[in-house]
């Protein structure tokens, strides 16, 4: 048989039979994919699968794999798969140490495991461009030899670990490197200084950590799209970190203490999505009205859950680029007094409106009816 392709993913209820010694006469195949597929009674799998000379993609992710069914040698002989998945396998101890055997890996998924720490022969995986390490528990400093000479890395997860520092060599001569999340450890301040010489950066994550300062270097990030900063303990106004962002699209800074928002802000003109929202600031008529006036890409604002005073929303208006982008506009829970203001009619792509929780009255516009994209209307807790 010439079978190449063998997927039985999310087969949950599927029985696999003791004996799989079928598996090693298909030489052809190229891909398997057995993810969520009890595999726990299965005798000799990676000795089989050893066998197959083609493999290059191999996903087992959540195959209740555990540490006994995973010999030392498992991968001994894949030296020419490019994906592997092994997420959700709860493994526990050391790195399998034949993973260093697979020298054409690309893409490596290990998260929901429980490896205790990262092995110096990591850098050996030098095609590595895609490595998925979250949840695991890893804790402490990330070591210097771990991720260094991996020139080839764009992708790298360590979020939902226990990590507190950062070795000065530990992101050394990352060309491509573009995606780093370490949301949800234990880093308080300062925002590691390596940090500042990954220019290739687009995609930084740091969310559910100690931070209570953005350093003035950010703005070398000239390349970042994506900034996550929520669920930390950021306060004061805006840093100017983020003054020359010019790139910048996604900026999530909920759920800190951030107090005021500096006049420059407004010229972030690349941003799409502004998640402000859980923070204490106390934003006037004119600084809303800048915000959604000048931000024209912008498709999704949240300012809900802040002290936003606002006598009346007539007084804001809508310019023409704003009233055809966005589509989530969440005010809820602020002290917003006045009536509903007519211009909502011009925003023809709102999908999502919240107003929840504030010191709305008069009559509801009927002119809403015209938002023909509207799915969702929150105005509860007013005095309509």
């Amino acid at each position: 048989m010439n079978l190449q392709f063998l997927d039985l993913g999310f087969n949950s209820y599927l029985q696999m039979s003791d004996d799989i010694s079928w598996i090693s006469k298909l030489h052809s195949l190229k891909h398997i994919d057995l993810s969520y597929v009890p595999i726990n009674d299965t005798h000799n799998l990676f000795q089989l699968l050893n066998l197959l000379p083609s493999l290059l993609h191999l996903s087992l992710n959540y195959c209740e794999l555990g540490n006994s069914l995973i010999p030392r040698h498992a991968f001994q002989n894949m030296t020419s798969l490019v994906y592997l998945g092994l997420s959700l396998n709860f493994i526990h101890g050391p790195f399998i140490e034949s993973f260093r055997n697979m020298t054409s890996i690309e893409s490596l998924y290990l998260s929901e495991n429980n490896f205790n720490s990262i092995p110096s022969w990591f850098t050996d995986l030098d095609k590595l461009t895609l490595l998925d390490l979250s949840n695991n528990g890893f804790h402490g400093r990330i070591p210097s030899y771990a991720f260094t000479n991996l020139s080839s890395l764009v992708h790298l997860d360590l979020s939902y670990n226990q990590l507190d520092s950062v070795s000065s060599l530990s992101f050394r001569n990352l060309e491509k490197f573009a995606y780093l999340d370490l949301s949800y450890n234990q880093f308080y301040d300062p925002v590691p200084e390596v940090f500042q010489n990954i220019t290739s950066i687009e995609s930084l994550y740091l969310s559910g950590n100690h931070f209570t300062l953005i350093p003035s270097w950010f703005c070398n990030f000239e390349k970042l799209t994506y900034l996550g900063l929520s669920s930390n303990d950021i306060h004061g106004p805006i840093s100017e970190g983020f003054r020359n962002m010019t790139s910048i699209e996604f900026l999530d800074l909920s759920q800190n203490s951030l107090t005021s928002i500096p006049s420059w802000f407004v010229d972030l003109k690349t941003l799409v999505y502004l998640d402000l929202s859980l923070n204490q600031l106390t934003l006037k008529e004119y600084f809303l009205s800048s915000i959604i006036n000048s931000m024209c890409r912008l498709k999704i604002l949240d300012l809900s859950r802040n002290k936003l005073y606002i006598e009346s929303m007539e007084h804001i208006e809508i310019s023409k680029c704003i009233s055809y982008d966005l589509q989530y506009l969440i005010l809820g829970y602020n002290h917003i007094n006045g009536h509903l203001p007519t211009w909502l009619e011009k925003l023809e792509n709102l999908k999502y409106l919240d107003f929840t929780s504030n010191f709305l009255h008069g009559p509801i516009p009927l002119s809403i009816g015209k938002l023909s994209k509207l799915h969702g209307l929150y105005l509860s807790n007013n005095t309509f």
